[in-house]
């Protein structure tokens, strides 16, 4: 009988690791600010949760040979995973929940948010009582409390509502497209292509197999572990290489994410892409086409804005 891709074992796995993803992320992105694992496309955190899974599959191939996660089952995890880190994370429900009693603890006689903004916002959807906010904003109150939670309740139901009705229509429009991306266009979709890379046989992949694999593995590992020492002890020499605490003159204003670049050299094409609009993007910057248009692009750098759109 021929197995199935999705499988019962593969889902209880996903939803047992999603709580503690979820966590992970709140504390990372929202307490302590730092790693980001949402804000690019491969979210490193649910990348982690796949490796330990694929070191375990391995273990427990040893034992029970033909019991083993497959590829299916690891990707169903994964597909799992980032859907609900993604929702989770710094650009979804990260910043929606503080955006719901914003507009009410932060009104004062100054703004007029109170007539201004207040009166267009639905009562179902927010949360409205300064004394139930205080200790939202302030801390040092336990939320489970009957009031808290019943002003909680309401606006976190419709929101979660609005929230499934999205990602279903979403889902809709995926099923649309699908057969005309991947069977006509055969789109080649880098960001899945680490997934599928290290999933490989139920992990034991030919990835894992390469030199080259584990060298650039120990050298980003070695990287972000002597930044972190050096975070910890000060006394540590260290350099950085993110974009907005470099002094690399005209480069500064440049961003690469080196997530980014092992994507590209998926596909020959995308690295020529990343090339070319990497260099457009330098000689505006430098001034190369603000001399051709008139504009002081030294200036509108200063100011934050990254052409063509101002931030």
């Amino acid at each position: 009988m021929k197995s199935k891709n999705i499988t019962d074992r593969a889902i209880i796995i996903a939803l047992f690791l999603i709580p503690l993803n979820v966590f992970w992320i709140i504390e990372v992105e929202c307490v302590w600010h730092s790693g980001h694992p949402t804000t690019i496309s491969l979210f490193w955190n649910v990348v982690f949760n796949l490796f330990v899974l694929i070191l375990i599959n391995l273990g427990l191939r040893k034992i029970w040979r033909h019991n083993t996660l497959t590829q299916a089952e690891l990707i169903t995890i994964y597909t799992m995973l980032s859907m609900a880190s993604g929702l989770a994370g710094h650009d979804a429900l990260a910043l929606l929940v503080p955006a719901l009693p914003h507009a009410f603890w932060f009104a004062t006689v100054e703004n007029d948010w109170v007539n201004l903004i207040q009166p267009f916002l639905p009562n179902q959807l927010v949360v409205e009582d300064l004394n139930i906010l205080r200790g939202f904003y302030e801390g040092d109150t336990f939320f489970y409390t009957p009031e808290i939670i019943k002003a909680w309740l309401e606006p976190t139901f419709w929101w979660t509502m609005f929230i499934l009705a999205l990602s279903t229509i979403m889902i809709c429009l995926n099923i649309f497209v699908r057969k005309q991306w991947t069977e006509h266009e055969r789109l080649s979709y880098p960001i899945i292509q680490l997934p599928l890379a290290i999933t490989e046989h139920g992990g034991h992949a030919h990835l894992f197999k390469k030199r080259i694999f584990w060298l650039g593995f120990i050298l980003a590992g070695l990287l972000d572990i002597w930044h972190g020492l050096a975070y910890f002890f000060p006394h540590l020499p260290d350099f950085t290489v993110r974009h907005d605490q470099r002094d690399w003159g005209i480069f500064s204003l440049l961003s690469l994410e080196a997530q980014l670049v092992g994507c590209q050299f998926h596909s020959i094409h995308l690295l020529l892409l990343l090339v070319f609009f990497y260099l457009l993007i330098f000689l505006f910057l430098s001034g190369f086409f603000s001399f051709l248009i008139g504009c002081n692009a030294s200036s509108v750098a200063q100011q934050g804005y990254l052409f063509p759109f101002p931030i």
